[in-house]
């Protein structure tokens, strides 16, 4: 056990890095909007969202279209949309599946590392 005792150090050290920045990554929102049908949206969303499970989920669509209600429920916080709770996944699921994509193609604009909107992210806001 001897040689163990380095790496023992070192998971422990990333577990305290970890628990220590879980909460910024986590709650840190950026603020977007985008155009659907001459009406400009605003939402804002969880700017570290994007994780191998929420990747997972975005393939799976085509499978259960559903997946994309589920993800966007865990990656909005607010928006200015009345009537629909943007963290019910049965409420997104209602929605027409244009203006989602839409959604998603706002939050893959600053995920993909557009230098113009990676900048914007960092003002916190995106249009």
């Amino acid at each position: 056990m001897r040689g163990y005792g380095h790496a023992v150090r070192a998971i422990s050290q990333a577990c305290f890095l970890f628990m220590r920045l879980l909460p910024t990554l986590t709650k840190d929102t950026a603020n977007f909007s985008f155009e659907y049908n001459g009406e400009t949206v605003q939402f804002s969303a969880k700017r570290n969202a994007l994780s191998p499970k929420l990747m997972k989920r975005f393939t799976d669509i085509e499978k259960d279209p559903m997946q994309m209600a589920y993800a966007l429920a865990d990656i909005l916080t607010t928006w200015d949309i009345e009537d629909v709770d943007c963290k019910d996944p049965d409420a997104l699921g209602d929605l027409p599946v244009e203006f989602l994509t839409k959604l998603i193609e706002k939050l893959g604009e600053v995920w993909s590392g557009d230098s113009k909107k990676q900048q914007a992210l960092a003002s916190g806001s995106v249009a």
